[in-house]
């Protein structure tokens, strides 16, 4: 009941902006809560969009390309997935890959004996039934790990090989696509 500042609506629009993928994975219920947000405070969209988009820093930029350059990638049908290992910004990275045409990401980062991995898919997918949380649950459980996440981004962290970890996830995913094809 009581009003909303403007601060407040900067501040939940942002979360909102963020946890829909820039409205990417938004539902009328989201986009909803953002419109009334937006005019009872009277925020200014640009405003939103001016704290969740900031300039990706050189190092970012740089494990993007080196995760490019690491690159290796499946093809079924028409869909593609592409893995890489890289040392750090894996959800960067994975990003990365789809922008340059993957369907499906994987990206692990080795520390001593432990990994660091994170997933991303196109929405298409998850539509077609892939739950990228559930995929590498189902990774982290068969190699006493932990894994999880949306069905369009995940995370896996644990104790392993990476290279084996992102083999698994791409024998996995190749089988998903072959089951939808």
């Amino acid at each position: 009941g009581a009003p909303i500042t403007k601060e407040m609506s900067l501040a939940l629009c942002a979360g909102i902006l963020t946890d829909t993928g820039h409205f990417r994975f938004s539902n009328p219920a989201s986009l909803r809560t953002f419109a009334r947000l937006i005019e009872q405070a009277g925020v200014n969209v640009e405003e939103v969009l001016a704290l969740t988009d900031s300039p990706t820093d050189i190092s970012e930029r740089v494990a993007q390309m080196k995760g490019g350059q690491r690159m290796r990638f499946e093809r079924v049908g028409e869909y593609i997935v592409a893995v890489s290992q890289g040392s750090s910004f894996e959800s960067s990275v994975c990003k990365a890959l789809l922008s340059l045409g993957a369907d499906l990401a994987f990206v692990a980062s080795q520390r001593n004996e432990e990994f660091r991995l994170s997933a991303r898919a196109r929405q298409d997918l998850v539509r077609k039934g892939l739950h990228l949380g559930q995929l590498l649950g189902d990774v982290g459980e068969e190699t006493d790990n932990d894994g999880g996440g949306h069905g369009g981004a995940a995370g896996l962290v644990g104790v392993g090989d990476a290279e084996a970890i992102l083999n698994i996830c791409m024998q996995k995913s190749l089988a998903f696509l072959r089951r939808i094809k």
